[in-house]
């Protein structure tokens, strides 16, 4: 699951899973928590720390990402089978396609992210079912107006929105 390097130069959480290098990178979840909190040592989630397609995450179900934490690189999540994120402020930067083909269901934003690179979600197959939570009038808000991804829908509840995005065929129905 690891190259060789990556062994050599990780801190191992074994009992909790997780890989993190001696810079606070994440560079793999390997445990089987249906809900984890990145540990307060990692400060970035790397390339494919997360990706099902590695094997990693495979039983988690909810991730918590704190305010330790200031970037999510691109692919981070890439193809998760995740259920829901939750994004606590103090992330500063989010790349292109960190959660591109995921199938995450639901996932919360805080009011800012200093740098979020337009196609966060880009997936070759169409969004379906997800849920983007974040609070009305807030800097994530008008990145999401501003860079919607096709079929989004936007719902008011209280002082939050939620933008519910589907494939063309799932809007249809």
């Amino acid at each position: 699951l690891l190259s060789r390097r990556q062994r050599q130069m990780c801190i191992r959480d074994s009992d909790n899973g997780f890989a993190i290098d001696g810079e606070g990178n994440l560079l793999a979840y390997v445990g089987n928590a249906a809900e984890i909190t990145i540990p307060k040592e990692v400060n970035t989630i790397a390339e494919n720390a997360m990706s099902a397609d590695y094997q990693r995450g495979l039983n988690t179900k909810k991730v918590t990402i704190p305010s330790n934490v200031k970037k999510i690189e691109s692919g981070a999540f890439s193809f998760s089978k995740i259920d829901t994120v939750v994004i606590e402020e103090g992330v500063n930067e989010i790349e292109t396609w960190a959660f591109g083909d995921s199938e995450i269901k639901d996932i919360y934003f805080p009011e800012t992210v200093e740098n979020m690179q337009k196609g966060i979600f880009d997936t070759e197959e169409g969004l379906e079912g997800l849920t983007i939570h974040c609070k009305k009038d807030s800097q994530v808000e008008q990145f999401f107006k501003d860079n919607t991804p096709e079929d989004i829908f936007i719902k008011q509840y209280g002082d939050y929105i939620a933008c519910l995005l589907y494939t063309s065929d799932a809007a249809d129905d």
